[in-house]
């Protein structure tokens, strides 16, 4: 087994493709690496490693300074796992998809799917709890401005959001809430997955 101080006593340059891999491996995957094993995880890191390589290496053949060189090498490790993350990853499964190859996006579930599309813009949340009370969501846009959005899609089934309307069991008309307070801000309701019956969400695309 190798041990932290042996790793630290290899080169600058090796260890700086080996973090440049690493560090791309987390960008392209965060909130999508659960189902990851230490294999993924390994040769995924060396997928973005070998793009920090082949920067570093022109980078020593143009001359320019080992510091230097390996900025460009993270960096260009960041970019690769960031295109990915953008583009790459939907256009290669639409592609598979079209060839009638594969259907599958790897997600575990369908709720995985839905929370991880980066074209995903909702035009509206509906969420019916367990108990009958519905709980709206409209136009979310409204509060993308937050640091967290106008909702947060938890990987257990629970949601986030911001109510501007409820309708308690019995009841046709939806009622209006307050989501801002002039002195505490904006207020976020969290309700847990095992209080959610069923989440509708509206989107053009």
């Amino acid at each position: 087994m190798t041990y932290l101080p042996d790793v630290l006593n290899l080169p600058l340059d090796t260890i700086a493709v080996l973090a440049a891999g690493y560090l791309g491996y987390r960008l392209a995957y965060v909130g999508k690496d659960v189902g990851h094993s230490s294999v993924d995880v390994v040769f995924l890191s060396l997928v973005y490693a070998l793009s920090a390589k082949l920067v570093l290496q022109l980078a020593s053949g143009v001359g320019l300074l080992s510091p230097v060189g390996i900025i460009l090498a993270i960096s260009a490790a960041l970019l690769v796992a960031a295109l990915w993350r953008s583009w790459g990853e939907g256009a290669t499964f639409r592609a598979l998809r079209f060839a009638r190859v594969s259907n599958s996006d790897r997600h575990r579930t369908a709720w995985d799917s839905v929370r991880h599309k980066a074209s995903f813009a909702p035009t509206g949340y509906t969420v019916s709890k367990v108990d009958g009370t519905a709980l709206l969501c409209q136009n979310p846009q409204d509060f993308a401005h937050l640091r967290d959005g106008p909702c947060i899609l938890g990987e257990d089934g629970s949601i986030a959001m911001f109510v501007t309307h409820r309708r308690l069991p019995g009841q046709v008309d939806w009622e209006k809430r307050d989501t801002f307070d002039p002195v505490l801000g904006y207020e976020m309701t969290y309700i847990p997955a095992s209080m959610v019956a069923e989440i509708r969400i509206d989107t053009l695309n």
